[in-house]
């Protein structure tokens, strides 16, 4: 099982920098003794190296403004708090009213990309499903839409798919240790559960099963899904 999201304490303890609903430090690292900090990323990396981070790991569409926004801000000041970035960001951009901040892309950017979370999820996704035994699962649940596809896309890769020979037959094609859906939708929080916990309105459950490489299709499975 890997739960990707970051812990309530995590969020709602200043010193840590995650969010910018407090002012503390730019931290943002899960382990506080190592590693580089977001203020110091935010310090040395220039605006385009900014600009591929929020782009590329918060899917914002104003990346390339916010980072030159950025660059003019530590031209005159070092940013070196949460309510700095959220302040530069809020201003890049500008103040529009929903439930969503601004800076909200921007900081999941930087969190990733100073605890390094995408390599370290894809490493984990291959790890596991290769220390699995067949009939063992893998259940990984995701908070973005960015780690939501790389699940989607890694496990896919593991279920494969059938190609059609042309002298006839098919065959089964996809990474091992192959592996089948055990949901082949994710699972998501119901409207009790929202209630109870607001911060589950963006969990995603994935899961799958490791199975034997298929040396052919099921007939019964075949059929089915000629006739949907």
């Amino acid at each position: 099982m890997l739960d990707l999201g970051v812990s309530s304490d995590q969020l709602d303890t200043p010193e840590r920098g995650f969010s910018f609903r407090f002012e503390g430090p730019l931290d943002m690292r899960m382990d506080q003794t190592q590693g580089e900090s977001a203020a110091e990323l935010i310090a040395r990396a220039d605006a385009a190296t900014l600009a591929g981070i929020f782009r590329r790991l918060g899917e914002e569409p104003q990346a390339w403004r916010i980072a030159q926004a950025i660059e003019r801000m530590r031209a005159r000041e070092a940013i070196t708090t949460t309510a700095q970035l959220a302040e530069v960001v809020a201003q890049a951009v500008g103040r529009k009213g929903g439930p969503r901040h601004p800076a909200t892309r921007v900081f999941q950017a930087l969190r990733m990309a100073v605890n390094h979370e995408i390599e370290d999820l894809e490493r984990a996704l291959e790890d596991g499903l290769q220390v699995l035994k067949p009939g063992g699962r893998m259940a990984v649940i995701t908070f973005e839409s960015l780690t939501d596809r790389i699940v989607k896309h890694h496990f896919a890769s593991h279920v494969g798919k059938w190609q059609s020979l042309q002298q006839g037959g098919e065959r089964w094609i996809g990474e091992e240790p192959a592996a089948q859906h055990i949901t082949r939708h994710p699972v998501e929080a119901s409207e009790e559960e929202l209630q109870n916990n607001p911060r589950a309105r963006s969990a995603k459950l994935r899961v799958v099963q490791r199975c034997d490489v298929p040396e052919q299709r099921n007939k019964k499975e075949f059929n089915h899904e000629k006739k949907s």
